[in-house]
């Protein structure tokens, strides 16, 4: 890879950082937000993808929770 295109990637990057104090709380609450919907919707036995049921399975590293739609979903929780 040429300097030239490490310098064009690193002030890519830069720019897409957050700079402003009220931009990163914002995005701070946003990500707490969608952390706790996931939460929530896992705790009433619903997939944070899809909306499905989640079912208790068995695998070779044992039980985990997984979506009834698999698999055209394959969101899975272990315990």
């Amino acid at each position: 890879m040429s300097q030239e295109n490490v310098q064009l990637i690193a002030n890519a990057i830069s720019s897409a950082n957050i700079t402003t104090k009220g931009s990163k709380e914002n995005h701070i609450r946003y990500v707490e937000t969608i952390r706790k919907e996931k939460e929530e919707a896992i705790s009433n036995g619903k997939c944070p993808r899809c909306g499905g049921h989640l079912v208790e399975r068995k695998g070779k590293h044992g039980k985990f929770l997984g979506c009834s739609h698999f698999p055209k979903c394959r969101f899975t929780k272990n315990f």
